[in-house]
């Protein structure tokens, strides 16, 4: 478990979360990520990216059982 408290300053956190708003987003208003689709894997790599930048580990595993599933797991393996 991680001690250190995380800490996001208001600005930041509206600067992320509308970067990831724009992924998808829709003419008339909205935004559609369809799993798999070019904006959910953009989306996706915008946050792995992010997680990086912080020093996280970031991986995917894929299953062909059931269909494509992700996982994205960071830090010290708990699943994000």
């Amino acid at each position: 478990m991680i001690d250190t408290p995380l800490t996001v300053e208001p600005s930041e956190m509206q600067r992320l979360v509308e970067t990831l708003g724009v992924i998808g987003e829709q003419p008339g208003g909205g935004i559609i990520r369809h799993v798999y689709d070019s904006a959910w894997v953009a989306a996706r790599q915008q946050l792995a990216d992010w997680m990086r930048a912080a020093g996280l580990t970031v991986r995917s595993e894929h299953s062909q059982t059931k269909g494509k599933q992700a996982k994205e797991v960071a830090g010290n393996g708990r699943p994000v």
